[in-house]
């Protein structure tokens, strides 16, 4: 089985709903209690996931190629759920929510790759009036950046997930060349807040802010300076 580092960036996001129905008598097979939406880091991967009164749908996009993948069960939404499994024979997925806490957990296993980990962040679909005027609740981007300095070079992946109601974020940076061979391949990931404007996106690191601009469904930068200083960063926007 070939070994890949994957990372999975994992961002829970509500669909707007109208007023809130009793679901422990009254069944919607329409009605979306959670929606989500995740990207893969290590193959160029992502899926969606959604859980409804009778059941999950979701698609597991892997080098491509999508796999929807089903299962039909009674949910109740002020209820746990335990290990729901939606899998084609191949592709697996199981979804686990924890009511009390507001917990959630998503496993995906793939033949062939190795999925170790995900970060979650949580909406609360209780609250449905929040949402109205959301268009989406969440946004998903992946992208790269290349950056040098005298004869110092480093390049980087990166796997973004957006809250846009909490303005929050979780993202993966994944090191792909350099000139110290010690870098290539190390992983590490981010959570932080965000702001924006109608023309930039501001993403508060660890080490400080890093605005990017907006052209159309991307976000860019791009700075140069003396000692051959040069940091280019492009973060294209996924469609779901």
């Amino acid at each position: 089985m070939k070994k890949i580092s994957f990372f999975a960036i994992v961002t829970l996001m509500l669909f707007s709903q109208g007023c809130e129905k009793d679901s422990s008598t009254t069944i919607n097979s329409d009605l979306k209690l959670f929606a989500y939406a995740g990207i893969l880091a290590g193959s160029s991967g992502y899926y969606t996931l959604t859980i409804n009164e009778m059941g999950a749908d979701a698609v597991v996009t892997i080098d491509n190629t999508a796999y929807p993948l089903s299962v039909t069960k009674k949910i109740k939404k002020d209820e746990d759920i335990d290990s729901l499994v939606l899998s084609d024979g191949n592709v697996k997925l199981i979804y686990t929510f924890h009511y009390a806490t507001q917990t959630p957990s998503v496993i995906i296993s793939i033949p062939g790759h190795d999925v170790q980990n995900t970060i979650g962040i949580l909406y609360d679909y209780r609250y449905p009036k929040l949402y109205s005027k959301i268009k989406e609740a969440v946004q998903l981007y992946k992208g790269t950046s290349t950056s040098t300095y005298n004869t110092s070079y480093i390049s980087f992946t990166y796997f973004f997930g957006l809250n846009m109601i909490d303005k929050s974020y979780a993202a993966l940076e994944k090191c792909t060349d350099s000139n110290f061979p010690s870098d290539i391949g190390r992983i590490t990931p981010y959570t932080g807040t965000f702001s924006e404007t109608d023309t930039t996106l501001t993403f508060n690191f660890p080490d400080g802010p890093l605005t990017l601009l907006k052209n159309g469904n991307n976000l860019e930068y791009n700075d140069s300076g003396p000692d051959n200083y040069t940091f280019v960063m492009l973060l294209k926007k996924i469609d779901l």
